[in-house]
This record gives structure tokens, sequence and C-alpha cells, in this order.
């Protein structure tokens, strides 16, 4: 293969000089070491459409380094991070993990490289011998890195990490955990396939891979048949030969990364960059990269395989002069013809272009923007004319004068269908911005462009709007990143207008540590998938009003029942829009089947009550809440964090009290989170303007209150109806509380720095009298043995069981309780080590004539509390002429989350004894 050579840089005035002087090639080589595994959020400007819902996931180089000095010499070496970007309630948060392999597993625990990867030779690994070394050869996958960091699938309602060995790494698309390793060539006879699937509109999935038959290698095409609308099912399992052809020359198959597919076939591209077999099993023995068994062809052409998806056989053969590809656009046939789109280059210098050493020297190689130029490319082939028997010569057409790559299309609809418009990222280097996003209307074979100077975005996804009027009817997402300096720990969300290209809004987000540019990923449009429950956009909310968001601006949010949802947007979106038309706010009732919606309003504190005063005619309309005693009273619900609750309560419940008598509105707090939240509910009862009144004041005492520990904001997709009393939701009061009264526990809780990390591992959401429960073991301490804690046992007849203990270093963590779903209220906590990390405190309000109930005889059931709970519990005394007690709680989040469950099993328990 061609190499691409580091000239010396000319000099002026003794200055060396830049060849490419607007690009920013580090962006690329940047070691991202600190993993952000708990959301983060960010700066958002602009205006998200209220429709766009979804995890932006996102594959790519991570970390350069492997636990020691050693670094990798390539760019696809680079140890897999993983991204998510998740947008939900006009709220948009950041994440990302490192992909746990086995071959950053290996090269951690030796502190080196002990793993060859595609341009790095590892060292020798002192725990394989020579003869493992060649058996690995004959174990498909096993002999190839495993390291996934190419792209990212979905498999039924699985997503998988992929490259080109044939192991894929089952993630968590909610907390990017590592879940599973799975080689595919255990279930189909393959070598390898290509990092990029085909996904269908039925879930279906296509990829091509290579098998080893007794006449040759062949490319074989497989296909993995989702079984049921629930998940993955058996796909792998039942993975089947749809099609093959046989390589043109059986010691050199070529090198794939995508392939196509049309109504009638499937495109395979057999290009002559070329695997050289005879020199890999040479080259694995002596422990070469991949790179050293790649041959390029120059003089040989590049053919096109048309294979019936009816018959699996080869129908058309046809070729053309040797072009290198990595990704095709978009495949199809029409007038007789099929056409495949391509993005193409010369030869295939691009990939020695990316190794650290090239491009490092970039800025010193005039020749390094040539080497990487690729443009999109038309072949159009004939399927009425081709004779059979000849291999018909195509000459393509160009698409666009750009370079272009990373290209997507509106996957969805237009996957092997005729389409218009594409999308790219630039591949000119020496382009005035090389970080463009690009369109291409290729009927007129025009181009809209987008660009901000130092700004290097991913590739483009294009997210179709709720029904769409045509083809580019949605936005671009992209992940960007910044070159320069100043701006490496930086991330953003980059929302366009698929249309007109123009910035609709972005959310930027401030990290630990550099942040390196991605090459593939998916959109997620199931973002509460992660929680069992698919989300619905709605279409009646009307059009958004761009709006930059103010320092002076708050987040009021509402629950409101889903009943007065239809009049506050009312017909076709017209009362919501003019609410933010007149007031220039965002205002947002996103929909939700359940019988609770939330209405947030951002604005300034006044202009956000003005919008509430509004919009209480449409409440008062509803049955008059439990409480309520007059017709004119209205029912206001304020969704507050539980870190903030305490401000509102105020010492030994003074402030509420205080509250009260100011406003003369009846005010309670609940107790309980909302479901699966940190969000407590603040109900207020009275009339409208006594109402307003005391929302103002709450607002005023919740700014000067930041939040504090972990923030997740209620979703009533998450509503659960036997739940619905006890936190304050829109349930059916009649509905019995108490069958799922425990919040879903942690695993061991993290152990303190630098000792190491305890368990943070969360148990599995059981399902109603579910057998057995466990909670997972977590994960080892920092600088410590790859030690895991155990997994937590579950009793049976019980919902959930106790979590694992920690892993080494934390000094354990401790055990999470399960679920328990039933009537059951004994303690089923293991302990798996000293709980650590961060305390806080919570407040909760109570009915003075309960606290006989916690309290117990003697003071017996409260200790016992205390004592299973390990929190800090005291109950203040009541205050005079008051109904409530203040119970202040302490501790980490799981022994507040633990306390508050046993504070409500008592009461239920006890509250009709006399004491």
């Amino acid at each position: 293969m061609p190499a691409s050579a580091e000239q010396t840089p000319e000099a002026v005035d003794g200055r060396s000089v830049s060849f490419y002087p607007n690009c920013d090639v580090s962006v690329w080589l940047r070691s991202c070491e600190n993993e952000v595994p708990e959301p983060i959020e960010g700066i958002l400007t602009g205006n998200l459409p209220i429709w766009l819902r979804g995890c932006l996931l996102r594959n790519g180089p991570g970390s350069f380094k492997a636990g020691g000095d050693e670094r990798f010499k390539h760019l696809f070496d680079s140890s897999a991070l993983i991204h998510r970007f998740c947008i939900d309630s006009g709220r948009v948060t950041y994440q990302r993990r490192l992909l746990r392999t086995k071959a950053f597993q290996r090269n951690h625990a030796a502190q080196r490289i002990v793993v060859t990867e595609f341009g790095t030779k590892a060292a020798p690994d002192p725990c394989q011998s020579i003869f493992q070394t060649v058996a690995a050869i004959f174990q498909p996958g096993e002999s190839l890195s495993d390291n996934a960091m190419i792209s990212i699938y979905p498999f039924g309602d699985e997503y998988y990490a992929f490259t080109e060995s044939p192991i894929v790494h089952r993630i968590n698309p909610c907390t990017l955990e590592t879940k599973e390793r799975i080689n595919v060539s255990d279930f189909v006879s393959i070598v390898n396939h290509t990092s990029h699937p085909l996904v269908m509109q039925d879930q279906t999935v296509y990829n091509i891979g290579l098998r080893v038959t007794a006449s040759g290698p062949r490319y074989q095409v497989v296909q993995f048949n989702p079984t049921d609308k629930k998940g993955v099912g058996k796909m792998f399992e039942e993975a089947s030969y749809v099609g093959s052809v046989a390589a043109r020359w059986g010691l050199n198959p070529s090198y794939m990364h995508t392939f196509g597919i049309t109504e009638n076939y499937f495109v395979i591209i057999e290009q002559p960059l070329t695997i050289s077999v005879p020199a890999m099993i040479k080259n694995t023995i002596m422990g070469e990269p991949m790179m050293a068994n790649m041959r390029w062809y120059p003089n040989e052409q590049t053919f096109f395989y048309l294979v019936s998806r009816r018959t699996g056989q080869l129908k058309h053969t046809f070729a053309s002069k040797a072009f290198f590809y990595l990704h095709t656009i978009n495949t199809f046939e029409a007038n007789g013809t099929c056409v495949v789109d391509i993005c193409c280059y010369q030869d295939p210098a691009m990939i020695d272009c990316m190794y650290v050493d090239s491009m490092m020297g970039a800025q010193t190689n005039p020749d390094y923007a040539a080497l990487f130029r690729g443009k999109p490319m038309r072949f159009k082939l004939p399927l009425d004319s081709v004779n059979k028997s000849e291999r018909m010569n195509i000459n393509p057409e160009l698409l666009s004068h750009f370079g272009c790559e990373t290209p997507r299309v509106h996957l969805e609809r237009y996957l092997g269908k005729p389409y218009r418009y594409f999308y790219a990222i630039s591949a000119d280097v020496d382009l005035d911005n090389p970080g463009t996003i690009i369109k291409v209307d290729i009927e007129s074979r025009e181009s809209k462009t987008w660009c901000e100077d130092l700004v290097y975005p991913s590739e483009p996804i294009f997210v179709p709007a709720p029904d769409p009027q045509s083809e580019d009817d949605g936005v671009i997402v992209s992940a960007i990143v910044w070159g320069g300096q100043g701006r490496e720990n930086q991330a953003a969300l980059l929302v366009l207008d698929a249309k007109t290209m123009k910035e609709v809004a972005r959310c930027t987000f401030q990290t630990e540590g550099p942040v390196p540019k991605c090459l593939h990923g998916c959109v997620d449009l199931l973002p509460a998938r992660c929680r069992g429950m698919k989300r619905e956009a709605d279409a009646e909310m009307g059009p958004s009003t761009k709006r930059t968001r103010s320092g002076d601006d708050i987040d009021v949010r509402l629950l409101i029942p889903s009943k007065a949802a239809g009049s506050v947007i009312g017909k076709g979106g017209h009362n919501i829009t003019k609410l933010r038309t007149e007031y220039k706010a965002s205002v947002t009732v996103p929909d939700c089947p359940g019988p609770e919606r939330i209405l947030t309003v951002v604005a300034n504190p006044d202009t956000a009550l003005e919008i509430i005063k509004e919009v209480i005619p449409c409440l008062e309309e509803q049955p008059r809440s439990q409480g309520s005693t007059r017709s004119e009273d209205v029912d206001i619900r304020i969704l507050v964090h539980q870190s903030q609750a305490g401000c509102i309560i105020g010492k030994s419940g003074f402030k509420i009290k205080e509250l009260r008598e100011k406003s003369g509105a009846k005010i309670r707090i609940y107790s309980d989170c909302c479901p699966q939240s940190t969000d407590r509910i603040v109900q207020i009862q009275g009339r409208p303007q006594v109402c307003l009144e005391c929302l103002k004041e709450i607002i005023a005492l919740v700014r000067t209150s930041p939040v504090k520990g972990l923030n997740n904001p209620y979703d009533p997709h998450n509503f659960d109806e036997f739940y619905a009393g006890e936190y304050g939701g829109f349930g059916d009061p009649s509905a019995k509380p108490g069958m799922r009264g425990a919040p879903n526990m942690r695993g061991g809780m993290a152990g303190p720095p630098p000792m190491g990390r305890g368990g943070a591992r969360f148990g599995p959401n059981m399902v109603p009298h579910s057998p057995d429960g466990f909670g997972y073991g977590g994960p080892p301490g920092r600088n410590m043995p790859p030690n895991r804690g155990g997994y937590g046992g579950g009793a049976r007849n019980f919902g959930g069981g106790g979590g694992g203990g920690g892993g080494g270093g934390g000094g354990g963590g401790g055990g999470g309780g399960g679920n328990v779903q039933n009537d059951w209220t004994e303690d089923t906590m293991n302990s798996g080590g000293p709980q650590q990390g961060p305390k806080t405190q919570t407040q909760v309000t109570i009915p003075k004539d309960l606290a006989g109930a916690i309290i117990g005889k003697g003071g017996a059931r409260i200790r016992k509390i205390r004592s299973e709970s390990g929190a800090g519990i005291t109950i203040d005394e009541p205050l005079p002429n008051s109904n409530d007690r203040v119970i202040t709680i302490t501790g980490t989040d799981a022994q507040i989350q633990m306390a508050q469950y046993l504070l409500q099993q008592s009461v239920r328990e006890n509250s009709d004894r006399k004491f």
C-alpha cells in the first residue's frame, strides 16, 4: 500500500509552514481517560423541536493508552469510546464510557499493549504460548482484536458495537455499560464481517462476512431475523445464509467495510484491496498488525456483484476502474438500472494517513490532503441490456465537488430505494473550513452546508419529523468537538434543520478530560425503552419558536392530568403556540399515554407565573382533587428536586407553616419521589390568585437552593397507578397502594477514593411476584485487582433480592435492596461491606397522628429502621397549631431510599394501631 511521505517543512523567516492552517487533525488524536458514567447537563441554546426525543449513540476512538506509557500507532487501534447524548422533554444530557472489550481488559491488566491491533504490533503476552497463538488462527475472531470502535447498530431491541472482526459487544444504551461479548462465528461460519450491517424497517438485519469453504472463500450474506416485538429474541442463534458469491482470488479476498441492498439484490462491491491469507497466517504467529496483511492491486478492477435476494445466487457482475471505498451512500433500482452511490478514493492511501505519526505530521506534508480526498460517485448498472457472459465496464459520474465521508440518508424510509438527499461531513483537509456538514441534492447536484470555525462534527444523522411531508422534513443531529487550544474538554450536540441546514439548537457540555472526535453511531428513538415503555411523539404541539435562554430563566414543571393537556395545547396546537408567541417563552406538554403529563415553562419568574395564570382555567375544568372544598379552588402540583424540599419545609417545618398562614393556601409536600426519579411534588390548593402567590414564594425559595446529588427528572411514562397516591400523581384514588412500594435499590455503593470504587450496580427491575431477584456486584476498586463483588441473594417469593457486595479496594459496597413486589415488608438487604459515598439530607412531613406508627413502643420501631437502613433519622416535635411533624433523614442516597421505604412500610402496617 502507498505510504504518505512526511516532508521537512519549508521555512519562511525561520518559521515552519503549515500547509493546512484551517485544519486541526489533533481532534482525532485526543486520548480520553476520564469517563462520564452518569448523565451531565449542558448549556442549551436555541429551541429543540418538541417532538425530538431519543438518544444519539456514538462510537469511535477513545484512549490511545493501554494502561501504561505505550500508545497505539493507528487511529483504528484506539480503545473504543461510546458517547450518549440523550434528548428528553427539552433537556439534553451527555455520558461516555470506554468499551470493556477483551483486548481492553488484557492490555490494562498487563499495563501495556499485549493485543495486536489494526496498525499496532503488540508486545508478546507472557500469559500466551506460541501454541495458543497458532491455535487462535483457527478460531474465527479470536486471532483478531475485538476492539469494536467503529459503529453501533440495533439488533431488535439491543444495541451492539461493531468492528471488522466477528466479535460484537452488547451495550446498555442507557448506562453505556458493556453487557455481553458475542462471537458471531459461533452461529454462522464467517471469519469476519462488515462494520455496517443493514437494518431494515421490519428490524431484519443483513450483513456480509467472509466464509471459508472447500472451494475457496465466499462473500456470504447473513440474515438475522427478529423473532418477536419484545426484543432480540434468538437473532444470532437463528441467523441464516441468504446469498453468496465466490471471491475472485482464493488467497486474497477483498476488504469490505460496507455493502448495499435494493428491492431485488444484495450489492457486493469487491475492491482490489485485499487481505493476503498467507501473510495473515504468518503475521498472526509473528504478532504483526492487520495492516501488514493488506495488499492493493491498482491495475485490477473493482467488481460489482448483484446477488438475487430471492434465490441467493449471483445474477449480474459489473466492473469499473480500480477505486478504494469505505462507505456506500445508498443503492436502489430505477428505470432498468441498479444505481450504486459510493464515496470513492483513488487508492487506499487514506488508511495510511490515519497512522498517528502521519496525522501528527500532516501539517508538514503537502500531499496529505490529496491522499485523503474522496468524492461521492454514482455507478449506473444496466440490468436489462447486460449480457451475462460479459462483464460490462461502468464509468461513474460525480455527485458533488465536495469530498464527502460518513454519508447518511433517511434510512428508515429510503434505504435501498430511490432518494434525493444525502448528508455527509467534509473529507477535504484543505477546505477553508474542514469541519463542514454537507447536504447534497442529487437531482439538482446542488449542495447546502453548515460550518463554524474550529468546530468538527461527526457523522450527520437524519431524524425525520412526525409525519414528514418531504424527504428532508426533519433535523440533522451530530456530535461536535472543538479544535485549537482551550476547548479540548468540551463536546456538544448540534441540531440542524435538514431543509435549510441552519442551526436549530445545540447543547454544550464541559467534561473532565479531552473529548476525541467520533466515527459512527445511530439514534435510539426510544429512550423510555430503558424504562420499559415506548414513547410516542406529540404531533399536536404546534410549531416551536426559536428562543435563546437567558440567565434569569427558570424551569417550572407542573404535573397536570392528561385530560387537561388537550385544553392547554389547543386544537392543532393553537393555545400553546399563542403562549409561546405572546410571552416569548418555551412552553411544552410532551405526549404521554398515561393519565398525567408534565407542563414545562422556561421563562423568567414573572413571565412563567403569567403563563401559569393563563393555563389555570384549563386545569379548573377538571374534577376537584381530594381535599379541595370549594368549586372555584384549583389544584397546582409543582415538581421540585428532593434536595430542594427542605428549603420549602424549613427547619422544624417553620417555613411551610409560614407559607400556609401567609397565602391561605393548602400546601402538601409528598414524601415519596415520583417513580424512578428524584422529583417530589408540592401540591398547592386554593383560589387561583392564592395559589399563584404561594407558587411565587415557592419558586423564589427553590431558586436559592441549588440541586444537590443525582438529578433524574420525573418522566410520566413511568407512571405507576399503585403508587400514585404516595407521590401525588393523578391516579385512581381507589388503587391499592403497596404493590410496588420499594424503590429499585442499588447494588454495592462506592468505596472512597483513592482506595477504589465499590459496587454501584442497580439490580434488575423486577416484575410482580418474580421468584428470585439479584443485585449485581460492583466494579473493582481503582488500581486494584479486577475482583468483582458477588451477586446478592434473592429470597424466593420476593420481588427483589439484596444487591451484591462492592468490588475490591473500596471495602466492598453495601448490598442493595430489591424491589419488593408483594405485601411482605421483611427487609431483604444483604450487606456487602460498609456503605460509602457522600451523605445528603432530605426532609419529609407526616401527619402528627402517624408518628406513633413510625416510632413504635418505646422507640423500638424507629430504632430498627435506623439500624436496617443505616440512615440517621430524627422526628421533630409538632409545631403549635400544626398537624404535621417533620422527619429529617441523613445518609447516602441508598440509605435515604431504604429509610424512606421502611418508613412507608411502617406507616402502612401500623397506622391503624393505637399507641
